[in-house]
Formats: structure tokens, sequence, C-alpha cells
């Protein structure tokens, strides 16, 4: 049977015609992204790896990130790696967002990148993420509440989670810049005592707002519609529940 993306418009219904319009672009996105890992390839600098470990992770392919990649981001992201590498990796993060502002593949993973470099670096890495933050003017870059991605009714559930798992990680890295730790790394402790049980009272109940907050979030991380048998949606709901 000829794909409906190869099909004279004039052939297909509605429905058919948001699935060719969804595939052409992706195409066309993945070209482009290829393009892009060739000429930083060309380019032979220093941090042509991590121009194309940040393409290749977040590449618009309906697959979750590739360890490998995942893995050349975090050797650059962790406390003893040079803060201008940190920098430039959390730069091409945000640069993806920005120039894929309704692409929900290339956000949601962008986003999972983000999620796995807080979690399994340390807490260097979410210190460098704030101050470019504030640096730059982005000072709520993981919330990305009215993000959108029309083409199909899919990519509109996928859109949906996408808000939903934006605001959890916006939460949590305000819960860092109040408190300076992180709630996901504080779980499980044996050898220290956990910072919360640590707390003097009336600063506990100076912080318990902020760490509420972030519980609504977390149990409001619950993908609903076609997110519900996505594979990197699911990969992201699993980050978040994992220590939880």
């Amino acid at each position: 049977m000829e794909p409906c993306y190869l099909r004279s418009p004039a052939k297909m219904d509605p429905m058919q015609k948001q699935e060719a319009k969804y595939k052409t672009k992706s195409m066309l996105a993945i070209i482009n992204d290829k393009m892009e890992v060739g000429m930083a390839k060309l380019r032979g600098e220093e941090s042509a790896a991590l121009d194309v470990a940040i393409i290749k992770a977040t590449l618009q392919d309906e697959v979750v990130p590739k360890e490998k990649h995942v893995r050349t981001l975090k050797t650059a992201c962790v406390g003893s790696s040079p803060r201008q590498s940190v920098n430039y990796v959390i730069h091409g993060l945000a640069k993806r967002l920005e120039e894929n502002p309704k692409a929900w593949l290339v956000t949601l993973k962008t986003l999972i990148v983000f999620h796995r470099l807080m979690r399994e670096t340390d807490p260097s890495f979410q210190e460098e993420l704030l101050r470019y933050a504030e640096r730059t003017g982005h000072h709520r870059l993981l919330r990305l509440e009215s993000f959108a991605d029309h083409t199909t009714k899919e990519t509109w559930d996928y859109s949906a989670w996408i808000r939903v798992y934006s605001l959890y990680l916006d939460e949590r890295l305000a819960v860092f810049r109040t408190m300076k730790f992180d709630p996901e790394q504080d779980q499980g402790l044996e050898n220290r005592e956990s910072k919360l049980k640590a707390c003097a009272t009336p600063e506990l109940l100076d912080q318990l707002p902020c760490v509420q907050r972030l519980l609504s979030r977390l149990v409001s991380c619950v993908p609903e519609g076609a997110a519900q048998s996505n594979e990197v949606c699911l990969l992201a709901c699993a980050l978040v529940r994992l220590r939880w």
C-alpha cells in the first residue's frame, strides 16, 4: 500500500494530510540535524564532540536519547570538568529548545537530557544551570507551560505531557535554588542524614511550601492519551518516578 505522504494531496482525507505533513516535517528536521552534525565534524574543533552529542541525543527520530551521547554530555558536566564545558552543553541544549519551539520530539528529548544531567552528575551542574539562566535572562528555561505541537492529535497529546514534565523540572530546579540541595539525590541516603530530616523546625516550615509544590508537580506527572504508549514519553515518566 502506498504511504500516505507519497500520495497526491487530492487523494488524502484531512487526517492523512496531517500525517503526511508531520512525516515531511520530521524528515526535513532529521536531514537538517544530520547536516549540522556533518558540519560540526568538519570544523574539527575541540567542541565538535559535544555539538554532535547534543544534536544526536535530541535528534527528531522517535527513539530515546542514545546512551553514548548522553554519556559524552555527562562526562563534560561533572564537577571536575572545566566550567566552560558545562556552560557549552547548557547553551547547546537551550539552543535546541529555542530553535525547535513546536517540535515535540526535539523538545522532549532535550528535557530528558537536562533531567539526566541534573540527576546523574552532581549539584554543580544545577548551580551552573541557574547561573546560565540568570546571565541570559532565561529564568524559567525548563518551564514550557505553553508548548504546543498541533501537527496531529498524537502530537497534541505529547505536548500535554511535555507541559506537565517541564513544570516538574522547573519546580525541581526552583527547590535547588531555594534549598541548595537536590531532593532526588537526597532519597535513600544511608551514610548521612537527609537534609530535610536534618533541618531545624523553623527552617523546615520555611522551606516546606516549595517542597510541597514539587510534590504536586510530581503527582501530576502522568502521561495521557497517545503519550501513555510512547517510548520517549514513558522514559521521561520513569525518570521522574524512579527515586520517589
